[in-house]
């Protein structure tokens, strides 16, 4: 069992990587497509969709988390699975072909800050104080993201939105260090689906 100064650690340095994505994404990625000479319907179009999957998607993964009880397993397929998708937005600028990017992208990264959500409450156990500290770093790291891809937009094509946010995906690495607390599969009632609304 690793000691609670290592768990924090680990989960802070998730939240460093997965906001620091966050912090190029949720500003520039629409910067990025109107670059493109996209629309506004079809950036509009793009943004809504994603946000659709991601709370679709996310009850999905969650049904799937707790049948199978083995959260940390989907975690670490999401983030890859979510990484090669958006891989190939480097080699598409139509808007058909971003929005199809976007969808398959968004339904793996639909589960990933709410599975990270719930990793670190299971881990800190009992001392919930520690929570704000380790979250703190996700947020850290969204605002300077965010000022140091607004400066490099100064010096570099807006191509460089998405290279940076495509290689921060790919570098899930604190996820293999996560400890899950999974206890195994679990036979659950079709029914129940009812409770996750």
């Amino acid at each position: 069992m690793r000691p609670q100064k290592a768990i924090k650690t680990i989960l802070s340095a998730q939240y460093f990587m997965c906001f620091g994505i966050m912090g190029i994404m949720l500003p520039y990625f629409n910067l990025y497509c109107y670059h493109l000479n996209l629309s506004g319907l079809e950036i509009g179009t793009i943004g809504a969709t994603r946000a659709l999957l991601i709370i679709v998607c996310g009850l999905g993964w969650s049904m799937l988390a707790d049948r199978f009880q083995n959260r940390r397993f989907l975690y670490i397929f999401c983030q890859f699975a979510n990484a090669w998708a958006c891989l190939f937005l480097l080699f598409t600028q139509s808007f058909s072909g971003i929005l199809c990017v976007i969808i398959l992208a968004s339904f793996f990264y639909a589960p990933l800050i709410s599975f990270m959500e719930a990793f670190t409450m299971d881990l800190i156990g009992a001392n919930k104080n520690a929570y704000g500290s380790i979250r703190l770093w996700g947020s850290i790291q969204f605002i300077v993201m965010v000022l140091c891809v607004g400066a490099l937009l100064n010096y570099f094509s807006y191509r460089i939105i998405i290279r940076l946010m495509v290689a921060g995906f790919f570098y899930p690495g604190p996820c293999f260090a996560i400890h899950s607390k999974d206890k195994g599969p679990q036979k659950t009632n079709p029914k129940t689906f009812i409770h996750y609304f």
